[in-house]
């Protein structure tokens, strides 16, 4: 269903609860029986995949604790977290080239969402 999705589509699916339930399902640890831990992180790789406030989301949703299990577990998980950590890696280097270029022609970027903000109790200083 999400493959493909518009940004619009994407942040109606972040916001019924799909995010943070996915996130539990990943840092939890409970057994994951096969293949559920894989499609739980194509699911929130396609929830977040170029998608700035749907990444905004999902780091304001975690706190350090959890930020650090989420990180862990696609590192330990690199076969099934492919897509996620592909899909973060990309949406970040294309918010940064578009900052750049707005810059380069003399434009103002885009607002900021992640600007002045606090993150919760996670400020994403100490997990980067």
């Amino acid at each position: 269903y999400l493959r493909g999705s518009s940004p619009q589509e994407q942040l109606f699916a972040a916001k019924t609860g799909l995010l943070p339930h996915l996130v539990a399902d990943i840092i939890s640890d409970r057994l994951h029986c096969a293949g559920s831990l894989q499609t739980s992180f194509d699911l929130l790789g396609e929830l977040c995949k170029g998608n700035s406030e749907a990444l905004h989301l999902l780091v304001s949703s975690l706190d350090e604790a959890s930020f650090r299990k989420l990180m862990s577990a696609a590192a330990a998980n690199l076969v099934d977290s492919n897509v996620f950590l592909r899909s973060l890696l990309l949406s970040v280097e294309r918010i940064s080239a578009a900052k750049l270029c707005g810059a380069m022609q003399g434009v103002d970027p885009p607002a900021n969402p992640w600007k002045n903000h606090r993150f919760g109790p996670w400020t994403g200083e100490a997990g980067l």
